[in-house]
């Protein structure tokens, strides 16, 4: 007695799906000839219907015959990794065109999930820089994508303007606020970024400036508190990819070079030397009870000696420096200046980069 047609296999997919998956036409045609059904619903992790399956792959010659085997197109995504036939269409680039994008939607494949699950047609087309891509994301729109959908593929579930912001590309944010995306809209948990975060160390350095000012300008907040694990203010953004004018920027728009980190996996800090001595040069003072001890620790051990020699010629600065004027002030005595920061002894510690010693 043979195998049930539809049984699913050891990888969660049946022989349909499979033979799908590969693009192999004569398989799925005998299959679908000896009772196979065009719309066995996808495994629950990470499965794929034999629809979604063959247009993730680019196979349109299986996509068209399972479609005149009556395959749903409105068919549901696994309920953990999955996808929707726009979404499986969207995922590569290599197969993305404008036309395909227009066809599956005149063919009623949903642009949202449903139930007001989060679904990624737009994150997945924000980040390719196509011309179809960017046609594409115009259409989406136009189909009343959700705007605000945070990304279930990634760890930071940003939504499609923080990964706009992300990538540096501009003609998308620009895009995308102008369908009324929230620009402070709040990062995702876990290492999630608002767009100005994001921005703040982009990807494309180059690109960095202007995706600042464009946020900024329609009133990003500077003051953003970090997600709760392995987050960062945007000027902790700007530390980290080492731009000193980015940094400038964002303090002239009130930005506080003394914000906590994020309360897990959080640095308020890191950078090259000379963003080192900026972010001193504005406020920022060490721990005043470590001061630098554990920094100058770190730095050693990672034989960043520049770092360490650094930190420990402002700690002894600051040192003396307090033991020298305390009486001339009541309370704290950074308290007196007007720019104030802080600088944990774990900052620079993060200050990771290889120098020689001067």
């Amino acid at each position: 007695m043979g195998a049930p047609i539809n049984l699913y296999g050891v990888h969660g997919k049946n022989a349909l799906q499979e033979a799908s998956s590969r693009g192999a036409l004569l398989v799925v045609q005998f299959l679908l000839d000896q009772g196979a059904d065009a719309n066995a619903p996808a495994h629950d992790d990470g499965g794929r219907t034999a629809l979604q399956t063959a247009v993730e792959s680019g196979h349109d010659d299986i996509a068209k015959c399972l479609l005149d085997a009556k395959a749903d197109v409105r068919a549901p995504p696994a309920k953990q990794r999955g996808m929707t036939v726009l979404e499986a269409f969207t995922y590569s680039s290599s197969y993305l065109s404008t036309k395909g994008f227009r066809d599956w939607l005149s063919r009623g494949a949903p642009i949202n999930r449903p139930g007001g699950d989060y679904g990624n047609v737009l994150h997945l087309l924000v980040r390719q820089l196509s011309k179809p891509a960017s046609k594409c994301l115009d259409l989406a729109l136009q189909a009343e994508a959700r705007i605000e959908d945070k990304d279930q593929f990634d760890c930071g579930q940003k939504t499609p303007l923080q990964v706009a912001a992300e990538v540096g590309n501009l003609d998308y944010a620009r895009l995308l606020l102008k369908y009324g995306a929230q620009v402070n809209a709040a990062p995702g948990d876990e290492f999630g970024r608002t767009a100005l975060q994001a921005a703040a160390c982009g990807m494309r350095p180059a690109d960095t400036p202007a995706m600042v000012e464009l946020l900024l300008s329609v009133g990003a907040d500077v003051h953003a508190p970090p997600a709760k694990k392995g987050g960062i203010t945007a000027l902790q953004g700007a530390a980290i990819s080492g731009d000193i004018s980015i940094a400038q920027q964002l303090i002239d728009h009130g930005a506080d070079v003394n914000a906590a980190p994020a309360v897990e996996e959080g640095r308020t800090a890191h950078g090259r030397l000379d963003m080192v001595r900026f972010l001193i040069s504005v406020g920022a003072v060490p721990d005043t009870e470590k001061g630098f001890s554990r920094a100058i620790e770190l730095a050693e051990n990672e034989n960043h000696l520049t770092i360490a020699d650094f930190s420990r010629e402002q700690q002894e600065l600051f040192a003396g420096f307090s033991t020298g004027m305390g009486d001339m002030f009541s309370g704290d005595l950074f308290s007196q200046g007007p720019k104030q920061g802080f600088v944990s002894d774990e900052n620079l510690g993060d200050f990771a980069f290889p120098m020689k010693r001067v």
